[in-house]
């Protein structure tokens, strides 16, 4: 994001639009790590309130829920894999509070993620 704000990466015309695609962006490739707000917002140079209300108009979805539910679908992913351990899977999504996770992944599978690892989906 920084790389492209220096560079002139952006169209001057749809500027806002651009910042949001390149947090879309970022968050789809960089999930695993620990992203605040206030790190995206010192990245765009944006006031998080104000980048989270950008991004909830073009998505639907705060950045919070965004970056949550691209978690979820990557320990999915990984756990249909069958090569790792809920656990393992989770923290590997960026997940590291084991209780959090079993209750997102139940409501966004209505399985448990042992469940969800051993079922043909």
């Amino acid at each position: 994001i920084d790389y492209t704000l220096k560079n002139g990466g952006l169209d001057t015309l749809n500027y806002h639009l651009d910042i949001v695609l390149q947090v879309k962006k970022y968050l789809d490739e960089c999930y695993r790590k620990n992203i605040t707000l206030d790190d995206l917002g010192a990245l765009t140079h944006y006031a998080p309130p104000h980048l989270n209300k950008l991004f909830r108009r073009q998505y639907n979805v705060s950045i919070h829920n965004y970056l949550a539910e691209v978690r979820l679908r990557n320990a999915a992913r990984m756990l249909k894999k069958g090569s790792l351990l809920v656990k393992d899977a989770a923290e590997a999504a960026g997940i590291r509070d084991q209780r959090y996770f079993s209750r997102a992944f139940r409501k966004k599978f209505g399985m448990t993620p042992s469940e969800y690892a051993t079922s043909g989906k």
